[in-house]
C-alpha cells in the first residue's frame, strides 16, 4: 500500500514529496522523480501479487529484491543528509524505509 501511495505522490507531484527534504524538483529532476513512480509502482504490484503466496524461494526472492532497494535508497539519504544536499525531513522517509526492509528481511527469513 505504502509503494502505491508513493508512486502515485512522486508521479503526480514529487515536489510535495520532496519538499520537506529541502530540496525543490523541476525539470531534468522532476521527470526523474517520476521514474522513480515507476519504480515504486512495480515494488508495489509485486509485493501485492506476492502477499498470499505460500513461503518460497521466489517469495523470498522478491522481498530480497525490495528490501536491498529500500536499503540503498536509505543510504542514499543518509549520504544526501551527511553532504547537506537535503534537510532533516528526509529522516521519516529513511526511518520507514529502513522498517520495511527489515520487516521483509526478517519476516522472509522466519517463513522459508
Amino acid at each position: 500500500m505504502l509503494f502505491s501511495v508513493l508512486a502515485v505522490a512522486f508521479f503526480a507531484v514529487p515536489n510535495v514529496v520532496t519538499a520537506a527534504w529541502g530540496l525543490m524538483l523541476a525539470g531534468d529532476a522532476a521527470f526523474m522523480g517520476q521514474r522513480l513512480a515507476a519504480a515504486f509502482a512495480g515494488f508495489a504490484v509485486m509485493l501485492f501479487l506476492v502477499r498470499d503466496a505460500p513461503p518460497s524461494p521466489a517469495r523470498r526472492a522478491l522481498a530480497s529484491g525490495v528490501a536491498t532497494a529500500l536499503l540503498l535508497v536509505a543510504g542514499v539519504g543518509v549520504l544526501g543528509m551527511a553532504q547537506g544536499v537535503v534537510g532533516g525531513g528526509i529522516l521519516l522517509a529513511i526511518a520507514v524505509e529502513l522498517v520495511i526492509a527489515m520487516a521483509l528481511i526478517l519476516t522472509g527469513r522466519a517463513t522459508v
